[in-house]
């Protein structure tokens, strides 16, 4: 099997690094153009390769009628090969995931994307008619030192977009002064749990762990006064993109909304991983005793791939796609 360089993950039969980084997250949409002009024309993502007919494998796998998967999009920003967003337009679809949810349910939550001037892109997002939580983007000192700034938009189909700054830490920025997508907020019942799941089975690296109680925090995120916010963030270390931040919030407790999560409903849906080999994290499956289902090889809008799939402790449904053409 060669090695390959992808975007900042090197690809290799020696080096399993690239799990820990996710490579795209499955968003459901009902309007694939509208989606589009956010994450394309303001943000500045690209398209990396789209789907205008009807999915016979991607249906299959999630238990559709092949026409009910009308168009699809996966995105990246510059060349990295994580973070990227997989937009599919449903026919029919669904009610979103997060419809009338609380901010502390538990579910997939939020997109976070790295600007590198938030005051100044809060300002052209509200003159472009784009509303957020609140209009405040004050400075937030994090226990562990760093400093940041972040306001939380409303995005299309009930997703939440959190735009975040972290003061002094250059990003593979886009020409829109974006990078995306960076951590993607889970909220969950039992943060151990769902760290040592992804630690164990994905080989993360443990990036920052901190609790938070800041009132300008919880007035941001549009949770109660009083409720504290522990958070854990995976990913790859020196790597932005394609991180995972588990938060379990304390004093308050949430509806589970991980069973919605599902095509066709509109909104984060499930997460994806594409790899050079899968035998080493199947076993490590087999290890911890995760239900694992086969789909076999796919053609799929990551190329053709021998697909699994399998959920984390907390509900959220994982994909993990094989490369084909490294087993040549």
């Amino acid at each position: 099997m060669p090695d390959e360089e992808v975007g900042c993950l090197k690809l290799g039969n020696a080096d399993e690094s690239f799990y820990s980084a996710w490579s795209a997250i499955t968003v459901g949409v009902a309007d694939l153009d509208l989606a589009k002009k956010l994450w394309v024309e303001e943000f500045g993502m690209t398209v990396v390769s789209s789907l205008e007919v009807a999915d016979t494998a991607a249906a299959g796998m999630w238990g559709i009628e092949p026409d009910e998967i009308r168009r699809q999009a996966l995105l990246k920003t510059g060349e990295e090969t994580a973070g990227m967003l997989h937009l599919v337009e449903f026919e029919n679809p669904d009610e979103p995931v997060r419809k009338n949810a609380n901010p502390y349910d538990l579910t997939p939550k939020n997109l976070d994307i790295y600007t590198d001037d938030l005051v100044s892109k809060l300002e052209h997002m509200l003159a472009k008619g784009y509303e957020f939580r609140t209009q405040e983007a004050h400075l937030i000192n994090a226990p562990d030192g760093t400093s940041f700034r972040e306001v939380h938009m409303f995005g299309h189909d009930d997703i939440n977009v959190v735009l975040l700054e972290v003061v002094g830490k250059p990003k593979p920025f886009t020409s829109k002064g974006v990078a995306a997508v960076g951590p993607l907020v889970l909220i969950v019942p039992d943060v151990s749990a769902e760290s040592d799941f992804f630690e164990s089975i994905f080989l993360v690296d443990k990036l920052n762990e901190n609790v938070f109680s800041d009132p300008k925090l919880i007035k941001a995120i549009g949770l109660p006064d009083g409720t504290v916010l522990n958070i854990h963030i995976w990913g790859r270390k020196g790597f932005d993109l394609g991180q995972l931040e588990l938060i379990q919030y304390q004093g308050i407790e949430g509806d589970n909304l991980y069973p919605r999560a599902k095509p066709k409903s509109l909104g984060l849906l499930h997460l994806c991983y594409v790899i050079p080999d899968n035998s080493l994290l199947i076993d490590r499956l087999a290890q911890q005793g995760v239900d694992v289902v086969r789909h076999g090889v796919v053609d799929s809008i990551h190329g053709k791939c021998d697909v699994i799939s399998f959920y984390s402790p907390a509900g959220l449904r994982i994909e993990v796609y094989e490369l084909q053409e490294y087993k040549k």
